[in-house]
């Protein structure tokens, strides 16, 4: 192989570790989000969001870097570009320890993805479990206004202060709903 393959593989080997890193990034982020979401805590579940956003962004820029990466490479390799250029291509292709080394970095990128897959389904059923609760007590509540007579606590009762401190009469809501 020629310095040009040692150059463009060294570059997408750091590429990928910078790909690892993002998606490890992500999924502590999506993790933090679930343990939010399974305490109702909405500050916290703000705070996850906001770093799976930032996750996601920095993973949005390093996979534009592995793709010149992995065209580097294609063209070192005399691989075509044509269909769009895979890391399976190219660590087909890469012989000895450098083969081994993109196979195994691909190993750990799929099963990252894997994991950050089933985080994501994960965090979106705890929010539509979420929502169905929301829903349930606004219902539950709309009900109550629908049932009571006066405001959403119930019947309005009308009572007297003691002589002492009656200027007018105090209005003492029955908590029902």
């Amino acid at each position: 192989m020629s310095i040009n393959w040692d150059s463009a593989r060294i570059r997408l080997e750091r590429t990928l570790a910078d790909v690892e890193h993002a998606l490890e990034l992500l999924l502590q982020a999506m993790e933090r989000k679930t343990e939010a979401l399974t305490h109702f805590d909405p500050e916290r579940v703000e705070v996850a969001s906001t770093a799976c956003n930032v996750a996601a962004e920095r993973l949005a820029d390093v996979e534009q870097q592995r793709q010149d990466a992995l065209v580097a490479a294609c063209n070192q390799l005399g691989l075509p570009l044509d269909p769009v250029p895979t890391l399976t291509m190219v660590a087909d292709q890469a012989k000895g320890a450098a083969g081994d080394e993109l196979r195994s970095r691909r190993r750990a990128l799929k099963k990252l993805t894997r994991q950050i897959d089933r985080q994501n389904g994960l965090n979106g059923a705890l929010c539509e479990q979420s929502l169905r609760h929301v829903n349930g007590f606004f219902a539950a509540v709309a009900k109550g206004m629908r049932t009571n007579t006066g405001d959403t606590y119930g019947p309005i009762q009308q009572t007297a202060r003691p002589a002492a401190t009656a200027a007018a009469p105090v209005l003492i809501l029955d908590r029902k709903a």
